[in-house]
């Protein structure tokens, strides 16, 4: 019988981990609270336009995402940045920033040499590939959708998965993808996973408008602008010229605009959908010179969706894997491995090497 390995969470992580694992030849069970799969990553399309709830894109320098897709069959959908050209607002007007600045004075926690090459993306949205991976992994695993970890617990030559329903699922080992609070919480039984708590996480918000193109004053000939520290307001980081960004099919006389904010909790727990986009419509309107309100909206908000990975965070996931490898958990994804995408990719692909190397 192969090793039973039981993925908690489907984000992308843990979507490309049971891909891997069930390539090969593995006994795969994916765990998801939710019946959406994707995590973070969320699209919508709706009269023609894609709209990103959740990551717009990835490192355009990601090889990872180009080998999933192509994997998977999406390789033919990936589509690069149109133009790199990035503002920034000083006294209510855009200066044009050299390559790479926008990512440093935002202070994006990627690699130097991946700032200023832009992102890459699907024509779908980035919710094309886990759609594309749930549909491959339909077949050839077993799916617990809309169902929660409760707790793992080390047993004799194994794990215990107990859901929150009171069932129990034997495994030979555990991937555990989810943020880092739940983490924590279903592993309880090690003493290790504790300094997971360690530092601080961040929380991000956006709202994406649609305005007919002819009411916007701006060309909107790069990929947007950003908000450098001393004019911020209400948290406003960023507004992505997203139908200018990508070329994507669009309804005639139609623009797409996305704002980003730094939330605080108050914002989080004060603000709803509709508060967020009366907020974008408000930051954005008089920068761009926007005539009206948008004819359709969208906003989303991810409470502490990411650590702030320095030298402590590091220490603590490092100290807390060492306890927990020889017990055949692990940690994958974004949440303990890095920022952004590609890195999400590459920890599930390490991770799933290293359990089939071991089983």
């Amino acid at each position: 019988m192969s090793a039973h390995v039981v993925v908690v969470g489907a984000g992308l992580t843990g979507l490309t981990l049971a891909f891997r694992l069930r390539e090969a030849g593995l006994d795969v069970t994916i765990v998801e609270r939710l019946e959406r799969t994707g995590g973070q990553i969320h699209s919508v399309r709706d009269g023609g336009v894609v709209v990103e709830l959740g990551a717009e894109g990835f490192v355009a320098r990601s090889e990872a995402l180009v080998k999933l897709s192509e994997d998977v069959g999406v390789g033919g959908a990936l589509i690069d940045q149109e133009t790199t050209l990035t503002y920034a607002l000083e006294d209510g007007a855009l200066r044009a920033l050299a390559d790479g600045e926008a990512a440093r004075i935002l202070g994006f926690q990627v690699k130097k040499e991946q700032r200023g090459q832009g992102i890459r993306s699907l024509t779908s949205g980035m919710g094309q590939l886990p759609e594309k991976l749930t549909e491959v992994l339909s077949e050839g695993i077993t799916w617990r959708r809309g169902e929660a970890v409760e707790a793992i617990h080390p047993r004799n030559a194994g794990l215990n998965v107990t859901m929150a329903s009171g069932d129990v699922l034997e495994a030979d080992a555990a991937v555990v993808t989810t943020p880092t609070p739940a983490a924590i919480a279903m592993l309880g039984a090690f003493e290790a996973a504790a300094q997971l708590s360690v530092g601080r996480r961040l929380s991000n918000a956006s709202a994406t408008l649609v305005y007919d193109r002819d009411r916007i004053a701006h060309p909107l000939d790069g990929s947007g602008f950003i908000v450098p520290a001393a004019a911020k307001g209400h948290g406003f980081r960023a507004c992505s010229f997203v139908s200018t960004k990508f070329a994507r099919d669009l309804p005639p006389n139609t623009a797409i605009l996305r704002a980003f904010f730094r939330p605080t909790d108050e914002d989080l727990t004060s603000r709803d959908e509709a508060s967020w986009i009366a907020l974008a419509v408000e930051c954005v309107s008089p920068v761009l010179g926007i005539d009206g309100p948008p004819r359709q909206a969208w906003a989303s908000a991810w409470p502490r969706a990411l650590p702030i990975y320095d030298d402590a965070y590091r220490g603590a996931v490092a100290a807390a894997e060492a306890a927990l490898i020889p017990a055949g958990v692990w940690l994958a994804g974004s949440h303990f491995h890095g920022a952004g995408i590609d890195a999400a990719v590459l920890s599930a692909e390490r991770v799933a090497a290293a359990i089939i190397e071991r089983t």
